[in-house]
């Protein structure tokens, strides 16, 4: 049986201040997206990356460009090429990926041990040129079997566009893209051993590489570059590309890599220890990252999840999980969950082997990909049922105990009573038991319900101006709250408005309110003693909003005209609260006036002597004003005085010349008949 034991501490401080699940991948359609990166060769030593093809490679395959920088084509004329790629099946290599240099005056081409890719299988690849060794090339942790040493660097020449490193795609003189997911892309300007590579494969570090493309900022025309100054160029790109990464990769990783795995210890300064067991079929390397998934359960201490990654897809394994140094007692408190990879939503629950502080899962390989896991392990549950040691309830609130909520738990009150929510009626203790995931916890709540205080405010009422309703609050020994303001027991009210009243009597409280009108004071004023002429009137208008009237005469309206009608005049206004007199003498006598009639008009529409009327400033009792033609027809009569001529008959003009006016008139005086005056008019255009 072979046998590897894991020990894992991870940081708590640095995995909650650095908390996140995988990031993001950016995945080349192999049509049209690739990116240019520029020079960035010119110091380049090693490059690595994960990848995941969408489809399978092998030697039926057509090419797959990953990093290309070579100004004449696949043809490799000359020496001064760069191509990191899968080779088609019309290739020298088909199916290997393949890695050719030229430093200016040789060139070098290695390939992969393997010629097989599957689809949907991350793998890790790392190139790297040391100075005096040549081209080394590493898959998932090994060094492959193709090496050279008949290049010592990697030659840049300065050829425009051409020129740039591209990713996804060979030069603009072919249309070969790749059809993969990339993760992780770094640069590094030293020539990186194979230890140093299976140190960083699985974990994020932040300082080293020269430049780290982490595909983590969704951008559509330029990719993020951490580290040194850069502008890559996305073509194509389109935020729908980037996709959740799957690749085995989190904030820590350790690794063992070994011909016999049997037996050998691995250590990462942690608080779980991980067991990797009965290898039932061999791998010669594996990798355990941490991770924190915020997609987290309540109730739960996160401490991190955890990958297991084997470096080859044929390793089947067992898995333990030793939390003793966690945990202050090993109960049933305990839960874990597994899932696939970060491309799952929901973790699943597992069936395990429990003894004491140890959990073990046996078989992994029956679960569906069987060279890699991710697991949560719930060490500690925390339940907290949420609610205090009293519950205070007053007589008329809805009278429910709400305890905190746990998907698919149990809660049973006073043993009997299978409700999340207690309603309560009476003062008492109540005793919930909560149950969920293995776990239990139990509370003693004690209720206490008191009266509501009773009480009601005066009806709705009206009061006059200046006086002051007061108001006492109908309970003693309580707290007063006066329109959320006021707290004495008496409140007085001047104004309109409503008014709301709090009464609280220990932790109970009622509310009620009065509205409040008030019926203004006003005054009535008819005026000085006053003298008319006959035949002009006065009139006298009051409010009538709310304010009755009664006049000398037995009139009941606000409003009222006197004509021609000498006297004293009274009236009375009243309403509810105040009541208003006053008198006025009126006297008429005859005034003497004046009326004018002009002799001639010009109704031409210059704005000026437009209408032949009368004018005067006296009251006519009868009045009539005729205009007649030469034959004494009447072409226009009127029967008031502001009334006049505009020098048409019938709606047409009336032609130049002479007329004749006619006016009769009665003044209103004593006068008894009426007065007669006649003259000319000259109508003038």
């Amino acid at each position: 049986m072979r046998c590897i034991v894991l020990y894992i501490l991870t940081c708590l401080s640095f995995l909650f201040s650095s908390a996140q699940t995988q990031g993001f991948a950016y995945d080349f359609n192999g049509i049209s997206t690739y990116a240019n990166l520029g020079d960035v060769l010119k110091t380049t030593k090693t490059i690595e990356f994960w990848i995941k093809p969408n489809n399978p490679i092998n030697t039926s395959s057509s090419i797959q460009p990953i990093l290309v920088r070579d100004g004449d084509g696949m043809s490799f004329i000359g020496n001064e090429e760069f191509a990191l790629f899968f080779d088609g099946s019309t290739g020298t290599n088909p199916g290997h990926l393949t890695y050719r240099v030229g430093d200016g005056t040789n060139s070098a081409t290695i390939t992969s041990d393997t010629n097989q890719w599957s689809a949907g299988v991350w793998y890790h690849v790392a190139v790297s040129l040391t100075p005096g060794q040549g081209l080394k090339m590493y898959v998932n942790g090994n060094i492959q079997s193709s090496t050279s040493s008949s290049v010592s660097s990697i030659y840049f020449r300065s050829e425009g566009p051409s020129g740039d490193l591209l990713l996804g795609r060979w030069d603009n003189a072919e249309n070969d893209y790749l059809d993969a997911q990339l993760d992780n892309l770094r640069f590094w300007n030293s020539a990186r051993s194979q230890n140093q590579i299976r140190s960083t494969m699985c974990h994020e570090i932040l300082t080293g590489p020269s430049f780290t493309f982490t595909f983590n900022t969704k951008l559509s025309n330029t990719l993020i570059v951490l580290g040194g100054v850069m502008n890559p160029i996305l073509v194509n790109g389109n935020t729908s590309h980037y996709k959740t990464s799957t690749a085995p990769f989190g904030l820590s990783s350790v690794n063992l890599y070994n011909t016999d795995l049997f037996g050998q210890e691995l250590s990462m300064d942690g608080q779980y220890d991980i067991k990797i067991d009965s290898m039932l079929t061999p791998a010669n390397g594996v990798h355990i990252y941490s991770f924190i998934d915020p997609r987290y359960p309540l109730g739960v201490l996160n401490r991190g999840q955890f990958g297991v990654w084997f470096n080859e897809q044929q390793a089947t394994y067992n898995v333990s999980f030793n939390y003793d140094s966690l945990s202050v007692s090993c109960d049933s408190c305990f839960k874990l969950a597994s899932r696939d990879d970060n491309s799952s939503n929901n973790w699943t629950d597992r069936s395990v082997i429990k003894q004491g502080c140890t959990a073990k899962l046996v078989g992994e390989s029956s679960i569906g990909k069987s060279y890699r896991e991710e697991y949560n392990l719930n060490d500690t549950i925390v339940i907290e049922t949420g609610l205090g040691d009293t519950a205070v309830f007053c007589s008329d609130d809805f009278k429910f105990i709400v305890p905190n909520n746990y998907p698919g738990a149990t809660y049973i009150w006073n043993d009997t009573n299978y409700v999340k929510d207690l309603m309560v009626t009476d003062t008492g203790y109540q005793h919930l038991e909560l149950r969920w995931n293995g776990c239990k916890v139990s509370k003693d709540v004690y209720v206490e319900v008191y009266e509501t205080p009773q009480f009601y405010l005066p009806p709705d009422t009206t009061i006059c101006e200046g006086d002051t309703l007061w108001l006492t609050a109908p309970i003693d020994s309580a707290e007063y709250l006066w329109v959320g303001f006021f707290t004495q027991r008496t409140f007085g009210i001047t104004s309109p408005g409503t008014y709301n009243l709090k009464i609280k009597v220990g932790d109970c409280f009622a509310v009620d309110e009065i509205k409040v009108d008030v019926i203004r004071n006003f005054n009535v004023d008819l005026g000085p003693d006053t003298n008319l002429c006959l035949g002009e009137g006065i009139n006298f208008a009051f409010s009538g909003n709310g304010i009755n009237y009664e006049w000398s005469d037995g009139s009941t309206s606000p409003l009222r005209q006197i004509f021609n009608q000498p006297g004293q005049y009274w009236v009375r206004a009243y309403n509810s609260c105040f009541e208003k007199f006053d008198t006025v003498n009126i006297n008429y006598e005859e005034c003497d006036c004046n009326i004018f009639v002009a002799n001639s008009f010009s109704p031409n529409g210059d704005g000026e002597n437009e209408i032949f009327k009368a004018i005067s400033g006296c009251y006519y009792e009868e009045f009539e004003f005729e205009i007649l033609n030469r034959w004494g027809g009447i072409i226009y009569k009127s029967n008031h005085l502001e009334d006049g001529w505009d020098g048409t008959i019938n709606g047409k003009q009336a032609p130049m010349g002479m007329y004749n006016w006619r006016l009769r008139y009665k003044k209103f005086s004593w006068q008894k008949l009426s007065n007669y005056d006649y003259g000319q008019l000259i109508l003038i255009r």
